[in-house]
């Protein structure tokens, strides 16, 4: 029940993309049963939801993932209860090997989770040796059996029987500089690559992860993680004494906390307590981090969640995480108890999990690893087992597709793709998925409009830069006859206008002298618009004819305020796709309207209040009338910049943005200069003027906003004693 309540809040009717998505509803419910039933009844005790995210950071419910089969347990093996077990790891072999640290040993189980051997022990040159608080482990293509023999402070390799091979100590002496004072190895995670080299995450080692060679000896550190201060904690240490320094904490860079290898040997590990882009990492041989991010959020885990009534805090702690095939990767969150999904380039695919009492919730989750079959294990060390999640149709269609697409097969690929759409119609995967498929296949068209659904700008540049390449070679000669024919329109008809602009200008002494009476108030507005083209590029004389001889108006001004609202609305809602990362839906037009208005006001207000103090010459109609004028630019340049960002791509954003920024200097210089003209200041009276101002304007909204609240306060103390007093008699 509990996985057919939430299935059925994805098809909510507003959660719906498209009017075709909404009509195929009978086909989306029998998708949805058919997840219920592959689920089995453990799906329906389901404890947890999945969701996803949206560009705007708000969750998305979406259908499970995955769901819990069935709990490994020592008892239920009948080796007893684990203790405190810390990892597991799936071997090449498809067998599965689990570190019950508390217990000192390593049980071995197949891939249908009987038990094989349990290893305690190990002759240690005809010695019985033993681990002592185990914390990792990995095992070879060759069987070959490693134990992060942490409190020992040792690697141990044991051969697929079980027997010693050797044992990697701690790094010799000759590495003591490389290590702090004091500094005790314990190794607490590792991995082995197809070389023989061996990575090892070891405790409170703040250099990075250690390499060994093949040969046992130390070799160095990898993949060192940043010291990454506060702003606050630089400015501390600059100011603080010499004891207090002593006092304060070192800028230490995070820990790794989990570690695990791909196929092509890329090392992904986990920083410990780190909340930041760099949470999830993907070292190459050189050290470096090479892990893709182009999602729309770049920071791994849950960015904010707010399902069910609930709200989780902090952010996601991972302390474990294990690659995938084609590049897929999970990772364990310590925090919330969930897993998350993303595929090659860092697109999220999916999350479930939750911290909980409940079979298929944890209370201590620790470590995780991945079966041939994409079930996926999660050691909980305070219930003392792993937790078996199996895969839902909703996840194997999901792989599937991502497989398919990886081998080339891009008609199948996309048919999966419709089918996770089927099941979740808000899955901006999917949309990428069957934009990148068309894309594939030369239908940029099509491309560009899935990938506009999936919020792929990437994506949908790349699709529109062919589309638009497609269209210019075959119409470049209509384009090139329009072009040149509304050249010459345009051309004859100002020379035409020039002409009879010079015979009206030498037949009568006034410009109007010809203009009916009914249109004079209407052509000397349009003569006061026309005027803002002059001040825009003549602003010192412009401001100065703008005042003194009244070249612009009242009424224009109004006019030209009024179009820079609708141009800001505009730019709101038809910038091109690639350069607007606006919720376009949620555009409020009077909200738009009063973010200009509001600024505008206060200007011109505090700017009249301000000056008239310090000598100013401008009355507040002068400075009315100066500030709308400056406000030309942001028509001038914005409107055809917005209509040119629908035709621009990606690589060309430079140029928008250059032409964006040019656009707001161009305003703002205007601004300056019509308050000097307007005020006669100097250009050292008219900075101070404005910081002023600025000033000035906080402060005025800041006592707006407090006495809201206290107006707020007194009428709700009025209102409790009213009702108070009515309720008593």
């Amino acid at each position: 029940m509990a996985v057919i309540l939430h299935v059925r809040a994805v098809f909510r009717p507003g959660n719906l993309r498209s009017s075709s998505l909404a009509k195929a509803g009978a086909a989306v419910w029998g998708a949805l049963l058919l997840v219920v039933w592959s689920a089995g009844f453990a799906g329906a005790m389901v404890p947890y939801e999945s969701y996803t995210y949206d560009p705007w950071g708000e969750a998305v419910p979406a259908p499970l993932p995955y769901v819990p089969q069935q709990a490994i347990e020592g008892r239920n093996l009948g080796i007893g209860d684990f203790r405190s077990p810390q990892d597991v790891f799936v071997a090449p072999d498809n067998s599965i090997y689990i570190l019950d640290t508390g217990n000192h040993r390593v049980v071995h189980l197949d891939e249908n989770l009987n038990l094989i051997r349990v290893i305690r022990e190990f002759d240690n040159g005809g010695v019985p040796d033993t681990f002592r608080n185990p914390r990792g482990i990995f095992v070879t293509q060759e069987g070959a059996l490693y134990v992060a023999d942490t409190d020992n402070g040792r690697v141990v390799e044991l051969g697929p029987e079980g027997e010693l091979v050797r044992v990697v100590g701690a790094p010799g002496p000759e590495h003591a500089a490389a290590f702090a004072d004091g500094y005790v190895y314990r190794p607490m995670k590792l991995v082995v690559d197809d070389a023989g080299r061996l990575f090892v995450v070891a405790r409170d080692q703040y250099e990075g992860i250690m390499e060994f060679g093949a040969d046992g000896q130390f070799r160095g550190f990898v993949g060192a993680p940043r010291v990454s201060p506060s702003l606050a904690d630089i400015i501390w240490s600059k100011i603080a004494t010499d004891a207090q320094r002593e006092r304060q904490a070192l800028f230490l860079p995070t820990v790794y906390s989990g570690i695990d290898i791909d196929e092509n040997g890329f090392l992904f590990v986990t920083k410990q307590g780190s909340a930041d882009e760099d949470a999830i990492k993907k070292l190459n041989p050189a050290g470096r981090d090479v892990l893709v991010k182009k999602g729309v959020h770049k920071t791994p885990g849950d960015i904010w969640y707010v399902l069910s009534g609930v709200t989780a805090t902090g952010p996601s702690t991972f302390v474990d995480v294990v690659a995938r095939e084609h590049g897929i990767y999970s990772a364990l969150d310590r925090n919330r108890g969930r897993v998350f999904t993303y595929d090659e380039n860092g697109r999220l695919l999916y999350v479930f999990g939750t911290r909980g009492s409940q079979f298929g919730a944890f209370s201590g989750p620790v470590a995780l690893d991945v079966l041939a079959d994409g079930r996926i294990l999660v050691v909980d060390e305070v219930k003392n087992q792993v937790v078996v999640f199996e895969r839902t149709r909703y996840a194997e269609l999901i792989h599937a597709a991502i497989a398919l697409y990886e081998a080339g097969r891009y008609d199948e690929s996309e048919a999966l793709w419709r089918r996770v759409l089927e099941l979740n119609a808000n899955y901006d995967l999917a949309y990428i998925g069957v934009g990148r498929a068309r894309y594939r296949q030369g239908d940029f068209a099509a491309a560009m409009a899935n990938y506009r659904l999936g919020y792929d700008r990437s994506g949908y540049s790349e699709a529109f830069r062919m589309y638009r390449r497609n269209v210019i070679e075959q119409n470049f000669g209509w384009f090139m006859t329009v072009v040149v024919v509304l050249g010459g329109i345009v051309y004859f008809v100002r020379r035409g206008v020039s002409r009879r602009a010079k015979s009206a200008a030498g037949a009568a002494q006034s410009p109007y002298a010809t203009v009916p009476a009914d249109d004079l108030e209407t052509w000397k507005l349009l003569d006061a618009l026309k005027y803002a083209f002059y001040v825009m590029f003549h602003p010192f004389d412009g401001f100065w004819r703008l005042k003194h001889e009244r070249k612009g108006s009242a009424g224009a001004a109004s006019v030209i305020l009024v179009l820079v609202i609708f141009t800001v609305i505009g730019v709101r809602q038809y910038t091109g796709f690639i350069f607007n990362p606006r919720k376009i839906e949620e555009l409020n037009v009077v909200t738009e309207a009063l973010g200009v208005l509001v600024p505008f006001g206060l200007w011109t207000l505090v700017n009249w209040a301000f000056t008239t103090l310090i000598d100013g010459k401008g009355t507040l109609k002068d400075v009315y009338i100066a500030s709308a004028y400056a406000l030309a630019p942001v028509i001038v340049v914005y409107v055809p910049l917005t209509l040119v960002s629908n035709v621009l791509i990606q690589e060309e954003g430079a140029l928008y943005y250059l032409f964006f920024v040019l656009g707001l200097i161009w305003a703002a210089w205007l601004l300056f200069t019509g308050t000097m003209i307007t005020h006669d200041y100097t250009v050292s009276k008219t900075v101070l003027s404005a910081v002023c101002i600025l000033a000035g304007m906080g402060f005025v909204l800041f006592i707006t906003m407090l006495s809201y609240e206290i107006v707020g306060s007194a009428v709700g103390f009025v209102t409790a004693i009213y009702n108070e007093v009515t309720l008593r008699l």
